[in-house]
């Protein structure tokens, strides 16, 4: 028995990490933004996980004005997964069954909508931690299904944002940047050939020609690899899935070679 106790101590010097049990998985949901009347997808994410589970089986409430539309599956289940919902007033139960899952990644996506008259404002995404009816409630089940894990529970939240002209633009947003809301989602008002919805995706000023994202050949609003390999894509004869024309930087009406090397030489600090 000393000469166990004396290598365990020696194992945390050597190492200088204490000895642990494995912590319980956790369950998170993350945060998201939705205008009102628009519809947004929240993520629910695993991790912490330390062996493969069977199944999972949550019951999830959501805000006040806040509609629930679908589920979809996510990185961690494969098309063997079956993954099922039942809606429940303002409640959601989320099950599954007939497949794994494991490791560390996104579970699945809740596609919800803001109704019209939905409160601007942060709101939570709130796991339901009675029973409500269910034998096992926020469980994940293990590879044989003999028995419930228990993970750790995270919320999420919801940011409602005001769109009182229902034109698919925060009004605070056009309000700072025009000082109306007679502009749409739609609309170039700086003609630089980002629409003002790409703008505010971009945290860019829609009144001002982003003549430096000339090279975002993505339409992320940032000059990176991504833009690079796009114009290689183009050059080699491929059809990239997005390609933005107006990151066209010599403006010779082709996608290419110089492109790359512009984009190159800009993110390397010139």
């Amino acid at each position: 028995m000393k000469r166990l106790l004396t290598l365990l101590i020696l194992a945390f010097f050597l190492t200088g990490t204490p000895i642990q049990a494995n912590a319980a998985p956790e369950l998170s949901f993350d945060s998201a933004e939705v205008l009102q009347g628009q519809t947004a997808s929240l993520n629910l994410s695993l991790a912490g996980g330390t062996e493969d589970y069977a199944g999972i089986n949550v019951t999830i409430r959501l805000p006040e004005n806040i509609t629930f539309n679908t589920v979809s599956k996510g990185d961690l289940t494969d098309s063997g997964f079956t993954l099922d919902y039942s809606p429940d007033g303002s409640r959601i139960i989320v099950y599954s069954t007939s497949s794994t899952f494991s490791g560390n990644g996104i579970l699945f996506s809740l596609s919800i909508k803001a109704d019209d008259d939905a409160t601007a404002g942060e709101q939570d995404i709130i796991f339901v931690t009675d029973n409500s009816g269910l034998l096992n409630p926020n469980a994940l089940s293990n590879s044989d299904g003999s028995k419930s894990v228990s993970p750790t529970l995270i919320n999420g939240k919801i940011t409602i944002l005001e769109d009182v002209d229902r034109d698919g633009l925060p009004d605070d947003w056009e309000m700072e940047h025009f000082g109306n809301l007679d502009q749409g989602a739609d609309d170039d008002f700086d003609e630089d050939g980002y629409t003002n919805s790409e703008e505010y995706e971009n945290g860019t000023d829609p009144k001002t020609e982003d003549y430096y994202l000339r090279g975002d050949l993505n339409g992320d609003g940032i000059l990176d690899i991504k833009d690079i390999i796009v114009a290689l894509q183009v050059s080699c004869g491929m059809t990239p899935e997005k390609v933005k024309t107006e990151g066209d930087v010599n403006e010779d009406g082709k996608i290419g070679v110089d492109e790359a090397i512009f984009i190159l030489w800009k993110i390397s600090g010139n």
